[in-house]
């Protein structure tokens, strides 16, 4: 299900290290099973890449 995913979108990645998320690792290890997909990180809070998401949709 998830081979075809055109997007992949990693969602409050402002707590992603109090989270215990290694985040590089997880990029990465969604790179291995979706290797066309555009990988976005957002962060509602700060808003971090909010017009890039918005842009997106």
């Amino acid at each position: 299900m998830f081979q075809t995913a055109k997007s992949v979108i990693f969602k409050k990645v402002d707590i992603a290290e109090v989270a215990g998320l290694n985040g590089q690792l997880a990029i990465a290890n969604t790179k291995l099973v979706v290797p066309q997909a555009t990988i976005l990180e957002v962060s509602a809070r700060t808003g971090w890449q909010r017009e890039t998401f918005r842009g997106c949709l």
